[in-house]
C-alpha cells in the first residue's frame, strides 16, 4: 500500500488462470496480443491494463476513465476474449 493512498499490492501469479504466464514464450504472446489488442481497441486495451494488471476494480476503471461501468463490463468481456482468441490460436 502507497503512503496516504488507497492502493493495493497484488501479485499476477493467481486470480486470474486465464492469463496466468508460466514461461517466456507465453509471456512474449502475450505482450504481443496485448499489442494487437490495443491496436484493434485502445480502451478495451487500457481497460485490460488498469484491471489486470492494476488491480483496480470496474467501478475504479469507469471512475477512472470517466464513463459508464456498463461501458467498462463490456470493455473487459471484449479485451478477455480477444486475448483468448489471440493467444489461443
Amino acid at each position: 500500500m502507497c503512503a496516504g493512498g488507497d492502493w493495493m499490492r497484488i501479485t499476477l501469479t493467481g486470480g486470474d488462470h486465464q492469463f496466468a504466464i508460466e514461461s517466456a514464450e507465453q509471456a512474449l504472446a502475450l505482450d504481443a496480443a496485448l499489442q494487437r489488442l490495443q491496436d484493434t481497441d485502445a480502451r478495451a486495451a487500457k481497460v485490460l491494463e488498469l484491471h489486470y494488471f492494476a488491480g483496480l476494480t470496474i467501478e475504479q476503471i469507469a471512475a477512472t476513465l470517466d464513463v459508464a461501468r456498463s461501458t467498462i463490463d463490456r470493455d473487459w468481456r471484449f479485451a478477455r476474449a480477444f486475448l483468448k482468441n489471440e493467444i489461443g490460436r
